[in-house]
């Protein structure tokens, strides 16, 4: 009995010592490393702790992570531009003043969006901004999108899926003339 108590006590420590939370030799860079994580809120300047950043990014009021592909939903109702708060993790400290972003639409098949570029400094492992994307860029309601960010070579450094949400345009079926209009048709 003692030893099924000793088996089951190291089989939960085991299990416990896996979750990226309790980690503790672990970077949160490696944990997450190769992901952009999208977020509901700006991050704060600096975490208090390691254990604080990981709490942060799994939280449920601030990270998107939890859906894989996330929903992006429009900033006003029935709008048409969208805006996205993320953090990218990177395997490596990357060895470049820029990195780039490339949109894909993976709805069906594989179609360039749209790409930007994002100064960074050198070594650092963690990017954090924010974009805003608009049906102008070529973005399309209710269609799944891939963001990749590349380094030196086109290098895939952190890529990850979302959906960019909204409603569709209604149309009412009713049609309205001026009386130029009318007067034009009568002729």
């Amino acid at each position: 009995m003692r030893f099924r108590a000793i088996g089951l006590a190291l089989a939960t420590f085991c299990l416990i010592g896996a979750h990226p939370l309790v980690a503790s030799a672990r970077k949160v860079e490696d944990i997450y490393a190769k992901q952009v994580v999208f977020l509901k809120k700006r991050p704060p300047f600096k975490f208090k702790s390691k254990k604080a950043f990981l709490n942060f990014l799994s939280s449920k009021r601030m990270a998107k992570r939890r859906r894989k592909p996330a929903d992006v939903w429009p900033v006003k109702k029935g709008g048409r531009t969208w805006k996205i708060q993320y953090m990218a993790f990177f395997k490596r400290p990357i060895n470049d003043r820029e990195v780039k972003l490339r949109f894909y639409d993976i709805t069906s098949g594989r179609e360039y969006v749209a790409g930007d570029s994002l100064f960074t400094r050198m070594g650092q492992r963690i990017v954090s901004s924010s974009l805003e994307l608009t049906d102008d860029q070529g973005f399309q309601i209710n269609r799944k999108y891939q963001l990749y960010v590349l380094g030196r070579g086109n290098v895939s450094l952190a890529n990850t899926t979302f959906w960019l949400r909204g409603r569709p345009e209604v149309y009412s079926g009713k049609v309205t003339f001026s009386d130029e209009d009318a007067k034009l048709n009568k002729r």
